[in-house]
């Protein structure tokens, strides 16, 4: 009967260290998870997980609205991340027209585009981002004088 009773108090008491040993190690392997930066959130939205796809939702000349043709309701705009192992917020651009090029997010509210294969040169394009979130994408840029603010959405 002892030796029953010191065998039970064994088994216990081995479980318990187990149980202290597996919950000491699984905290102290738990790493928190950092809330990513601004910048990160603009570009986590733009570009999804490596690669989203906009659509043309309204197009605006002068904060007039204007009726889209059936070419920009086809219109996409792909934004591609670059990989690299720095922590680098530009990658690559193409869109439905055919224009490819490169894109750079400068601080939270501008994305720079340089397209670089028109067939006048290097085009620059200087975006303001009104909005963004995980499926909508409002900017503002200037072209021939005029504003021009495009809004798309992603699915």
């Amino acid at each position: 009967m002892h030796y029953g009773h010191l065998r039970r108090l064994q088994k216990i008491y081995g479980r318990t260290i187990l149980m202290f040993v597996c919950l000491v190690l699984g905290y102290a392997c738990t790493k928190p998870v950092a809330e990513p930066g601004p910048e990160e959130k603009v570009f986590t939205y733009l570009v999804g997980m490596g690669n989203r796809y906009w659509r043309l939702k309204e197009v605006y000349v002068n904060g007039r609205r204007e009726t889209l043709t059936a070419d920009q309701l086809k219109y996409y705009k792909t934004y591609t991340m670059r990989i690299s192992s720095d922590i680098d917020y530009s990658g690559t651009f193409a869109d439905y027209n055919g224009f490819t090029g490169t894109w750079e997010l400068k601080g939270t509210d501008h994305i720079l585009e340089t397209i670089t294969n028109a067939a006048a040169g290097i085009i620059r394009n200087d975006l303001t981002i009104n909005h963004i979130s995980q499926n909508d994408l409002d900017v503002t840029y200037m072209a021939n004088g005029s504003t021009v603010r495009t809004v798309y959405f992603a699915y």
